[in-house]
């Protein structure tokens, strides 16, 4: 999605991209997540002419700031010496007319602070995590505690991008 939304419009009768339509994606997302237990949806995004530029960061955020942050990386649950240096890679799924679209496209700059933070600390979870964590647990409070520092990096030195 938001492939295929010529069928999504004629069975609900609303754009899949409008207000209404990304709505009822997510209400039918959070059903399946919840009915069927998936750990993660795959959805594309790619060869689909997008009109609202919120859908796809509104319903896939694997490769969000959260995500990245906390992601685990090298395989180690802790800080180790073994782990001298990781590398964070930007796919675009989609032709762009100029380099500055990647960095508008995607959470570039939020995102290298968050791989930066992870890849100091260690740690972090293995596979997919795309939520914080429950209100209370340990992860949304590190996660919270970051979030300070991006924002404060946000306002000093990432105004305008």
């Amino acid at each position: 999605m938001p492939g295929h939304s010529g069928a999504f419009a004629r069975a609900l009768k609303v754009d899949m991209q409008s207000p209404a339509g990304l709505a009822a994606v997510k209400a039918i997302l959070r059903e399946l997540v919840v009915t069927y237990h998936f750990p993660f949806i795959h959805i594309g995004g790619d060869e689909v002419r997008i009109t609202d530029t919120t859908f796809l960061p509104s319903v896939d955020p694997l490769e969000s700031v959260v995500t990245i942050f906390n992601r685990q990386i090298g395989g180690v649950d802790a800080r180790t010496a073994r782990i001298i240096g990781a590398t964070l890679c930007l796919w675009n799924d989609r032709a762009v007319a100029s380099e500055n679209d990647l960095l508008r496209m995607n959470p570039v700059y939020p995102g290298m602070l968050a791989f930066a933070e992870r890849s100091w600390r260690g740690g972090g979870k293995s596979g997919w995590v795309t939520g914080i964590g429950e209100p209370g647990t340990k992860r949304a409070a590190a996660f919270a505690e970051f979030e300070g520092r991006l924002l404060d990096q946000r306002r000093e030195n990432l105004a305008g991008l």
